[in-house]
């Protein structure tokens, strides 16, 4: 069997700071070696590190780690297309001494990840492919809209609170709207609602529409099947499902992107289609439930 070198990489968005470490098992000692700080030409320069390191002993398989952060899975499939086994550590399972008389550097954290490396003592990142990742950037712009969303809201009220105007009814209505831009203001202070308003509607317009230009034509397909929902509650239930967990929405729009990218050129499903849709009324189902939507039927 091969002995295993194993390298730690402590990775920033200007420099990498490697360091090979080849453990004894108790037979001999534990050997750290090759510690190097990479300012230029990062990743290539990392790719020649790992190459020579396999040229001088080819006898050894490498294995590279890196904390997850920053650089994200990129750099992971960068090594691999390079035929460079990798891993991405979890920060808060690595087993790490706490040894307050040491400070903290990008030597040390190198050493410490090739020796959890070494003993298996992390857990390894689960590393989606491109799809699932472009999936999951979508769902966060989307969330990001929304914090901000709420964001405002939370200052136009704070605002109508510190001039002493209260609204009893139901608000972010198309009424409280109108109350709003009614109000008796300031030159200036009516500037500083108008601003607010501005924003709450492009947040609110980026939320509402701006997925269903992503999901217009796999709406109309879904139309096509005979599932237990229509296209309307389907689309309303897109539109507000942001009540269920984030696993739950990556999967619902993994499904659907499927569907939309297999189905692109048919006027019909496929039965592989139709088993990729299986468990999507059902999501669909808790959607409307957990929202209250109401069910119109096609005519």
């Amino acid at each position: 069997m091969n002995k295993i070198i194993y390298i730690g990489m402590d990775v920033h968005s200007t420099n990498f700071t490697l360091c090979s470490f080849e453990p004894g098992y108790g037979i001999e000692a534990d050997k750290i070696f090759g510690q190097i700080k990479i300012k230029e030409d990062i990743f290539n320069s990392t790719v020649k590190y790992i190459n020579k390191l396999k040229s001088m002993r080819p006898d050894v398989h490498v294995i590279c780690g890196y904390e997850a952060g920053c650089l994200g899975y990129n750099l992971h499939r960068k090594l691999k297309a390079k035929e460079i086994e990798s891993v991405i550590l979890a920060p808060t399972t690595m087993a790490v001494s706490r040894n307050s008389s040491k400070k903290k550097n990008d030597y040390r954290d190198a050493v410490t990840i090739a020796k959890c490396l070494a003993s298996s003592a992390y857990k390894a990142v689960y590393i989606p492919d491109e799809k699932d990742e472009d999936i999951r950037d979508f769902i966060r712009m989307r969330d990001d809209h929304k914090t901000a969303l709420k964001q405002i809201k939370q200052k136009l009220n704070a605002f109508c609170l510190r001039h002493g105007h209260h609204y009893d009814k139901t608000k972010w209505t198309g009424l409280h709207l109108n109350w709003l831009r009614k109000l008796e203001l300031s030159k200036v202070q009516r500037e500083t609602v108008e601003e607010y308003l501005a924003t709450y509607e492009t947040l609110t317009s980026k939320i509402a529409f701006g997925i269903m230009a992503k999901l217009k034509r796999g709406i109309a397909c879904l139309s096509l099947l005979k599932l237990n929902c229509t296209s309307f509650v389907f689309a309303e239930a897109m539109l507000k499902f942001s009540v269920v967990s984030r696993n739950t929405r990556t999967q619902i729009f993994k499904k659907l992107f499927d569907f939309i990218e297999s189905n692109c050129c048919r006027t019909s499903p496929s039965k592989r289609d139709l088993r990729l849709l299986k468990d999507l009324p059902s999501l669909i189902k808790k959607i409307v439930s957990m929202n209250n939507i109401r069910v119109v039927k096609n005519a």
